[in-house]
């Protein structure tokens, strides 16, 4: 199978979820099918990928202000022309728009080319549009979204949630949509001379705890998520014997100071940084999608500490796999109870790098994606309906 995956934003470095996604979905694809990435440059090290316009084009990669100038660049004649160009000369049997502002130039050269097409969804809520655009826009927004999806040969969403909402939204008559949840890798084990290493130099000395939040910091709910933890959770966390040193790692820094956050920018060894963090949190508390975050945490071992809408879509069991809670003084509770209790944060660990192990690493992610995609050519067998796909993520929802 030759397989076109066309990304709207550069993919490296993978500072994002949506990066994290397409990069962590596909490399485990390399060995499995004739794959080829188009994106704007700079391009991901690891994949077969070819560049979309020049160098020179002023395509910048973000969110919110910043994005928006990518966003456009996904209108132009010419970025659609360089899509159809490589299209010509790679001869896909299927091309994959990952997100909606792929999808236009994707649509072109389906039409061109005369092969499917599909498209990956990340929340398709009327006037949602992933932190990044504001009212009115996002009206006509799903007018457009909701054409191009209603033409597409099949969708891939990321919950079964979200496919029933598609399902509803195009009728009277929706494609066919397949549920391909977000993953993770399980980390490596890291040396305790490496995590010192990185503590000496942050300056954390022995004995300090280190509290950890990764994601973006210009995309509008995380950065809400923090202001939230700063001035709603930390007074009730109250006196300790030992201090917390809070990081967050990502990037751009925020131009107003969040207390007691240190920033320390794009992070590229992950698994070393979160081998060396005590427990993990993810403070969202609007915003759409599943939190790949979370997922990066469990399958580091890390105990977690999440609002119930940063697990929102995520197959995990409170007080099993994680702790949740949106009552900043539970929320802080908990804090305590990881810090103060090695075992509770010791099986809090080991249950959510399990589950992560079990079903959720990218590896088994990208077969079912793969075998997806061949449904769409006729070389697999029957469609589930939506009550048995609503048993499995990874199931198809049909007509």
């Amino acid at each position: 199978m030759r397989l076109l995956v066309i990304s709207w934003l550069p993919l490296d470095p993978v500072d994002s979820r949506y990066k994290n996604r397409v990069v962590g979905l596909y490399t485990p694809l390399v060995d499995k099918c004739d794959l080829l990435i188009l994106s704007p440059p700079p391009g991901p090290s690891r994949l077969p990928w070819e560049p979309l316009l020049s160098a020179q084009s002023p395509v910048q990669p973000g969110i919110g202000k910043v994005a928006w100038q990518s966003i456009r660049q996904t209108f132009s004649h010419e970025f659609r022309q360089s899509i159809l160009q490589k299209a010509k000369e790679f001869e896909p049997d299927f091309i994959l728009a990952e997100g909606l502002w792929s999808a236009g130039g994707a649509h072109q050269a389906s039409h061109e080319l005369k092969v499917p097409w599909g498209v990956s969804v990340d929340d398709s809520r009327p006037g949602f549009a992933g932190g990044i655009l504001s009212l009115p826009f996002p009206s006509p927004l799903w007018f457009y979204a909701k054409h191009l999806y209603r033409h597409a040969d099949r969708l891939f969403t990321t919950t079964v949630e979200e496919a029933c909402r598609l399902q509803k939204a195009l009728q009277p008559r929706p494609p066919r949509i397949s549920v391909i949840p977000h993953g993770t890798h399980l980390a490596r084990m890291v040396s305790e001379e490496s995590i010192g290493q990185w503590k000496s130099n942050w300056h954390i000395y022995e004995g300090e705890k280190i509290g950890l939040f990764v994601g973006r910091l210009d995309y509008g709910p995380n950065r809400r998520g923090l202001e939230w933890f700063s001035k709603k959770v930390i007074p009730h966390i109250g006196e300790l014997p030992f201090h917390i040193r809070w990081l967050a790692a990502g990037i751009p820094e925020p131009e107003t100071p969040i207390p007691p956050f240190e920033f320390i920018g794009y992070v590229e060894d992950l698994d070393l940084v979160l081998a060396a963090a005590d427990l993990c949190i993810a403070p969202k508390l609007s915003g759409g999608g599943t939190s790949i975050k979370v997922l990066d945490y469990l399958g580091a071992g890390c105990p977690v500490i999440a609002t119930p809408k940063a697990a929102l879509g995520l197959p995990v069991e409170p007080d099993k796999h994680l702790l949740v809670s949106d009552n900043p003084e539970e929320f802080s509770r908990y804090i305590r109870m990881v810090l103060f209790d090695q075992e509770v944060a010791r099986k809090l660990g080991s249950e959510g790098r399990d589950l992560i192990a079990q079903d959720m690493i990218w590896e088994k992610i990208a077969e079912r994606m793969l075998r997806e995609c061949s449904r769409s050519l006729g070389l697999h067998g029957p469609v589930f309906d939506l009550d048995e796909s609503s048993k499995s993520q990874g199931d198809e929802v049909g007509d």
